[in-house]
């Protein structure tokens, strides 16, 4: 198989290369994301389940999310107690566990309730093969996440790595709208692992309550859980 490093930015591949590599499966999921900004809600919503729906279903495969994923991902029950004490919508989640032919896995989660009074939560959880890889994956996720985010109407985005940090490296930012705070954008780095974390439409201002969600989490990537079993 060719190296993906060679065409990590492009969306088709090169003659011999794989359909679908996880690089394009990563940019489609935030062009999606960045839909669900700019665009109303439905087409923003449409948007997102076509991006998802063409980057899980082309050359990878889609295995079973197993109890333990779920307990990596942080996801909208674990924000509401401090974003506004929203409900969770159990039908506006889902879970997604994609393996590839290298060996490394991805494990998604995005919460789109498709309304204004709920966030746009999405987690993303990359084990690599190579701690190489894993910087590459970091870099990604975090200048596309940045750009989807800060692409919304009178949205600015500002890094402040000195508010939460956790892993090998970390890279932290709030997303503002007219001067006010309205998301966040997290990515880490532990060992050849990374993890992803974006929320639109609610602001934690507390780094004890990022320190209570994630640094355990971050911390235990350096033990990926086992493949799954179709």
């Amino acid at each position: 198989m060719a190296p993906r490093r060679r065409n990590l930015l492009c969306l088709f591949p090169e003659p011999g290369e794989p359909v679908m590599t996880k690089r394009r499966k990563t940019i489609l999921i935030v062009l999606a994301v960045a839909a669900a900004v700019i665009l109303p809600c439905v087409v923003g919503a449409l948007l997102i389940g076509l991006g998802v729906f063409a980057a899980v279903t082309v050359g990878m495969d889609k295995v079973d999310v197993t109890a333990a994923d779920r307990e990596l991902l942080v996801t909208a029950a674990d924000v509401a107690p401090h974003a506004g004490g929203f409900i969770p919508l159990a039908v506006a989640e889902k879970f997604t566990r994609i393996e590839y032919i290298d060996g490394s896995s991805e494990i998604d989660y995005a919460y789109d309730p498709g309304m204004t009074a709920h966030p746009f939560i999405t987690t993303t959880v990359s084990h690599e093969v190579t701690d190489d890889d894993a910087d590459m994956v970091f870099g990604i996720e975090w200048n596309l996440m940045k750009t989807a985010l800060s692409l919304g109407p009178g949205a600015t985005f500002e890094e402040d790595n000195d508010f939460y940090q956790a892993g090998d490296m970390s890279r932290f930012g709030v997303l503002y709208e007219s001067d006010k705070p309205i998301g966040h954008l997290f990515v880490a780095r532990e060992g050849n692992s990374v993890y992803a974390f974006s929320i639109s439409g609610a602001a934690i201002l507390d780094p004890e309550v990022w320190e209570t969600l994630f640094s355990d989490r971050v911390e235990s990537l350096d033990e990926p859980p086992p493949a799954s079993v179709e």
